[in-house]
């Protein structure tokens, strides 16, 4: 494992994850469910053309995805979310940028480190969705990314952090999943290798 001390998206973060495959997208790779994506081939190429473009999504500058009102102000609330969790656990939480495994082949961007062997992960959801969350609606929807955090990562559990500044929070706290971690270790293999053979192709034909 390779931490890179940066502030997540800023122009150094962004430039560490250009190309390769991140835990935000590990379920484009492997679904939740455990079985292969319909959309592998989709995110290789987009992979690729960041590759080549040396920007986000293969966009160039000022086009393409900018984010939503609903993106920015989950960042907004982050830092208020993550002082939450440290005043209701009492547990410390390490900012860190982006975390890569020791090839720099994968990588991940956690919302933070919790000693011994944990993480947390912040999700600020829609005020409805937050709604559906306290009355027990799953979300799976995070569950490849959140144990692909741990694997790249290398620890045990992630406390799930649902926060809205005007509702209860929830904190769910997500052990390592070991079947399913060994499932998506044999996907990330087979999509690592194939980004590799076919950026490879890529760089002959600009020869």
């Amino acid at each position: 494992m390779k931490i890179i001390q940066c502030e997540q998206n800023s122009d150094e973060w962004i430039k560490a994850r250009l190309g390769i495959p991140t835990a935000s997208a590990f379920s484009r790779i492997l679904t939740n469910t455990g079985r292969p994506s319909t959309q592998s081939v989709a995110y290789r190429n987009t992979l690729l053309a960041e590759r080549l473009t040396r920007m986000p999504g293969g966009y160039e500058e000022g086009t393409g995805f900018q984010g939503t009102p609903l993106t920015e102000r989950g960042h907004a609330l982050e830092d208020e979310a993550r002082a939450y969790y440290e005043l209701e656990t009492g547990r410390a939480v390490q900012r860190v940028g982006f975390i890569t495994d020791d090839r720099g082949w994968i990588g991940c961007s956690p919302d933070g480190l919790v000693a011994p062997d944990g993480l947390i992960e912040i999700k600020c959801k829609s005020p409805a969705n937050h709604v559906a969350a306290l009355l027990g609606h799953e979300s799976p929807e995070y569950y490849a990314q959140i144990q692909g955090q741990l694997w790249v990562t290398e620890r045990e559990w992630c406390d799930r952090v649902f926060y809205h500044p005007l509702m209860p929070a929830i904190i769910t706290r997500i052990p390592r999943d070991e079947p399913y971690l060994h499932l998506l270790a044999e996907r990330l293999d087979e999509f690592v290798s194939d980004l590799a053979a076919t950026w490879h192709k890529l760089e002959e034909r600009k020869q």
